[in-house]
């Protein structure tokens, strides 16, 4: 995937520690396990214990070892049945390397644990571990620019949140998802790159043009600070109606109640809970983040009414856990499953007025400047009334706020 570093840096900006969710002048956005499971198919549903894991039994060497070609060399081969430890060693890679994308630029055994669990043909909720450390990447970044600091490496899984953003801009940026084609094998000359017909929503977000630093992003942010035409939102990507997409095949919005898989994959995306971040390593902090649906009902076909944070009252945010035991038991702060009754519902994406009432002098709190001395900060050659010439237009333009993309 091509990565948007002007979109990332731009939508940053946004972020609100207190609802886990972008405030753009449009209405609060944010990814949800819902965005996990159509973009990536990774699991959201399955029983999440952290105190079921066994300590690791394979022994990997991850230093000096030439990186992660030489930790490939190494636990590979080319003939013969693949055996437990380099099934291991596979998933360790595609979980650090790939999927949570940890701060080091090579191997480490971070997410052996893991990957021991996973190789032995045991299911594993992936999915929200993604989506906590999504919240906990933007959470840290969030505390960087309030302080002023470099941003630096935090590694973590931008990936995400760029497909995310691409998913949800696609009208903006002019791209009919449906066309897209995903390439089959890397080739040196790009027009003559083999590809197929995208299969699902991810693949074909992961086609868009990408743009790189340094330059300025005051275009993305005034877009972002005026909020977007109604016209242009893409509120909720996955109407299933005129998808040619075949995945994921397990669950389709259009037919959410249809089987007991479907019905459980949905009231997870719509049930208020919390979310693992850093709960895999010695060395890590391991702690959690609120899983608010509410703050984005627009994305998920209902009625956005004025945000109410459920577990605000019930535990202290980002409270450091003592034990994965202790994780189990904050779970169990969420309602039941059997609170939500989704037999009747249907999609229909809108806004009660309470909300907008609500959000629209909400809004007006949230900067203190107006968008254009914003945007000279980030740009001093800013030209305003050239941007009033392109209110909706996202060119791929640049700036150098000190982000340190892997």
């Amino acid at each position: 995937m091509d990565r948007n570093e002007p979109l990332l840096v731009a939508a940053s900006l946004f972020w609100s520690d207190a609802l886990n969710a972008f405030l753009f002048g449009h209405g609060p956005m944010t990814p949800t396990l819902a965005d996990v499971f159509m973009l990536t198919g990774l699991n959201i549903s399955e029983t999440d214990r952290i105190s079921a894991l066994s300590a690791p039994t394979h022994k990997f060497d991850t230093r000096s070892i030439g990186g992660w070609k030489g930790y490939i060399n190494l636990y590979s081969k080319t003939s013969g049945s693949v055996t437990p430890k380099e099934h291991t060693a596979f998933l360790n890679m595609w979980l650090d390397h790939y999927i949570f994308c940890g701060k080091s630029v090579g191997p480490t055994t971070q997410y052996q644990m893991l990957a021991e669990h996973l190789a032995g043909g045991n299911n594993f909720a992936i999915g929200k571990h993604l989506l906590g450390l999504v919240y906990r990447l933007l959470h840290e970044v969030s505390v960087r620019l309030r302080h002023n600091r470099q941003i630096g490496n935090l590694g973590g899984p931008w990936w995400f949140i760029n497909l995310w953003l691409n998913n949800h801009l696609q009208n903006v940026m002019g791209i009919n998802i449906f066309d897209r084609n995903f390439p089959i094998e890397p080739s040196d000359d790009e027009t003559d790159l083999a590809t197929r017909r995208c299969a699902s929503f991810g693949e074909a977000a992961s086609t868009f043009p990408g743009g790189r630093l340094p330059g300025n992003v005051a275009d993305f942010f005034r877009s972002f600070y005026d909020g977007l035409k109604e016209s242009s939102m893409s509120w909720y990507p996955y109407d299933d109606t005129d998808s040619p997409f075949e995945l994921p095949y397990k669950f389709r919005f259009e037919d959410a109640n249809s089987d007991e898989t479907s019905q459980k994959i949905f009231k997870e995306i719509l049930i208020p809970s919390v979310l693992p971040a850093n709960l895999f390593g010695p060395k890590t902090q391991q702690s959690f983040e609120y899983y608010h649906p509410d703050v984005a009902a627009r994305q998920l076909g209902f009625g956005q009414a004025p945000i109410k944070i459920w577990l605000a009252d019930l535990v202290k945010v980002r409270d450091p856990l003592t034990s994965a035991l202790s994780h189990d038991r904050l779970k169990q702060l969420s309602p039941p499953s059997d609170s939500v009754n989704t037999s009747s519902w249907k999609f229909f994406s809108f806004e009660l007025v309470s909300f907008k009432a609500w959000w629209s002098e909400w809004r007006n709190h949230l900067f203190c400047e107006s968008s254009k001395s914003y945007c000279l900060l980030l740009d001093p050659d800013y030209d305003d009334e050239e941007q009033v010439r392109k209110t909706d237009d996202l060119p791929l333009l640049t700036t150098n706020l000190n982000f340190n993309f892997r």
